[in-house]
């Protein structure tokens, strides 16, 4: 299983988080699915933890760090509200 996030993507410069498999780690990676798009804001360093998975691996969960300040570009658009 493979969880990467795409540079220079759209709508998000940094934030188009891609899903492969392949019956090998080091590929081939035949097919990617885009799974989760952060418009206007940036998505990074996904990782993924099996102990999380459920029902044999068909439901998996992500992390990742998820920020409105990169690309320089995009912080003059966000729209970014904090919760009191």
């Amino acid at each position: 299983m493979l969880i990467a996030v795409q540079q220079f993507g759209k709508p998000s410069f940094l934030g188009e988080v891609w899903y492969a498999e392949s019956e090998s780690p080091t590929g081939p990676w035949k097919r990617a699915v885009k799974i989760v798009t952060h418009n206007r804001y940036s998505f990074y360093n996904p990782a993924q933890h099996a102990f999380f998975d459920e029902d044999g691996g068909r439901t998996i969960y992500f992390e990742g760090t998820y920020s409105h300040t990169f690309p320089a570009a995009n912080r003059a658009r966000s729209e970014f509200t904090c919760c009191r």
